[in-house]
């Protein structure tokens, strides 16, 4: 991003039934989580809060299956 840094990130991911879960890390640090399991599938958001000057940026598949 010129000019600055993104303060948050959205992901998006498929809820679905049997769906799994991961987490968002910033720097190596886990800053989130979510758990896409639902009962019919329908589109998920979430949205993490970036630290200041987080430079690498992770998501890690916790459990089960999640697509993205």
């Amino acid at each position: 991003m010129k000019g600055g840094q993104a303060q948050s990130v959205e992901v998006a991911y498929l809820a679905q039934p049997g769906g799994g879960s991961f987490v968002f890390e910033a720097d190596g640090q886990e800053i989130g989580a979510a758990d896409t399991n639902a009962e019919e599938s329908r589109p998920g958001y979430v949205t993490f809060n970036l630290p200041t000057r987080a430079s690498e940026l992770s998501l890690r598949v916790t459990q089960g299956n999640v697509q993205l």
